[in-house]
């Protein structure tokens, strides 16, 4: 068995800026791995920036016919744009820009979760290495937690509901806490935010909002490393529609001639309207 990851690319000029924030944020506070570089721990394998679909175990030989499926299935989706990105830390430290579920995120998420259902099962461990078991029993304690623990069960490690936005991630702190289900606990056994980087300078010099607008369209299948990475692909990546695109089969369809018109959208914005104002060498101001 082998613990793949669906999960989108970021488009290039986003990929660099996640390079970017990985070796700002690593140049700060201690990290275990640096996206596009070297990671010792899996062989010296290049992490890519992505955002995480689904993360299951699957039989590689089965990896072509649930590819296939997924493909199949997502053949009636467009590329998800990203809204409202802010900086996040996850329970470890980690450091992930955020941004809105949408609809059409969750959709399709559900589809992915769907198609790849009868061919994998739930990885035994999540990213920062803390068992299923004992993030159940965790979970369990608060009742809450019902309709969470029931998608997690059922949709193979699958994180979908009011709990869950679309992320990426760009470091994870290297510290000698102890990782449970709820954070990393001290020597006491007291959860501790001890050595998390600092979210404000980031912000400052690489405002989490350049991510806005960028659309996420190419969706891969990886193999997860160590700590959540994505490693080696393991299937031709899918590429989904524009949004652009899509509308402009819409208004085919439907016989007009702009397809702002017929999504009921102002006319797109420009690409340019979009581009990161990330400098992958000096930062925001391009100092």
């Amino acid at each position: 068995m082998v613990t793949i990851c669906i999960a989108f690319k970021l488009p290039p000029r986003y990929d660099q800026a996640a390079r970017t924030i990985s070796r700002h944020v690593a140049r700060q506070s201690p990290s275990q791995f640096v996206l596009g570089e070297r990671f010792a721990r899996e062989d010296g394998e290049i992490p890519v920036a992505h955002s995480t679909v689904l993360q299951v175990e699957i039989d590689p030989a089965d990896i072509p016919a649930m590819w296939d499926a997924v493909q199949q299935k997502v053949a009636s989706h467009s590329s998800l744009r990203i809204d409202n990105a802010v900086y996040r830390h996850n329970p470890y430290g980690a450091v992930e820009a955020h941004w809105d579920a949408s609809p059409e995120w969750t959709a399709l998420q559900q589809d992915v979760v769907d198609a790849a259902r009868p061919f994998c099962r739930m990885a035994d461990k999540d990213p920062s290495g803390v068992s299923n078991e004992e993030i159940l029993s965790f979970w369990q304690q608060n009742p809450d937690n019902r309709d969470r623990i029931e998608k997690f069960t059922q949709d193979h490690f699958a994180e979908t509901g009011p709990w869950y936005s679309p992320h990426a991630t760009f470091t994870w702190l290297d510290t000698e806490f102890e990782a449970h289900p709820d954070g990393l606990h001290d020597s006491d056994g007291v959860v501790t935010k001890e050595g998390f980087p600092d979210l404000e300078p980031l912000q400052a010099e690489y405002p989490a909002e350049a991510f806005n607008g960028a659309e996420l369209g190419e969706l891969c299948c990886f193999r997860r490393g160590g700590l959540g990475t994505c490693l080696d692909e393991r299937a031709d990546p899918i590429t989904l529609p524009s949004r652009q695109e899509a509308r402009a089969v819409r208004a085919a369809t439907a016989g007009i001639t702009s397809p702002a018109a017929a999504a009921g959208e102002p006319r797109p914005e420009s690409d340019s309207a979009h581009r990161s104002t990330i400098d992958p060498e000096r930062g925001r101001s391009g100092r």
